[in-house]
């Protein structure tokens, strides 16, 4: 296995996912400031950063690939499994370092994932209701293809919600 190729893998992957979180925080502040005209362009850029990721996964797995010939772990060593593997204490040490990183910029990305599905469904659900209160009957057709009208007095809407 190479050690330092490794290394410079998990970095870049320690990168892209600190950038995945920037994109998830910025989302998240669109959200909360009912901003949805850049929702789609933020949500791009989240799922450009997370086929990044996806992409250096397999990087990592390409480069991890010599370690299988050499001292057989499984199909696929996780991290943890490369560090107990590892005779070197620096590159234990730094690997440890790496992982204790890439675990917590993770729970940072699934915490701001959630917060923001959550955001998302309040104003899916808002929305819902508010089109439910301004829809007192909608007009049908009857035989002779006219509608029955209904008037319906003024309705306020706050488009800037």
């Amino acid at each position: 296995m190479n050690a330092n190729g490794l290394s410079t893998v998990l970095w870049r992957e320690r990168e892209l996912l600190e950038l995945l979180v920037f994109k998830l925080e910025e989302q998240q502040l669109l959200l909360s400031a009912g901003k949805s005209q850049w929702l789609r362009r933020a949500s791009d850029e989240v799922r450009g950063v997370a086929d990044r990721l996806a992409q250096l996964g397999l990087s990592r797995a390409i480069t991890v690939g010599p370690l299988e010939a050499t001292e057989p772990i499984n199909d696929q060593p996780s991290l943890q499994e490369i560090i107990d593997e590892l005779e070197e204490p620096v590159w234990r040490d730094i690997f440890s370092a790496h992982l204790g990183s890439l675990r917590t910029l993770t729970a940072q990305v699934r915490a701001l994932q959630e917060g923001n599905i959550g955001l998302i469904r309040a104003a899916l659900r808002s929305t819902q209701e508010t089109l439910a209160a301004a829809d007192v009957d909608a007009s049908t057709y009857d035989a002779s293809g006219r509608s029955d009208d209904v008037p319906v007095g003024a309705r306020l809407i706050d488009r800037d919600i």
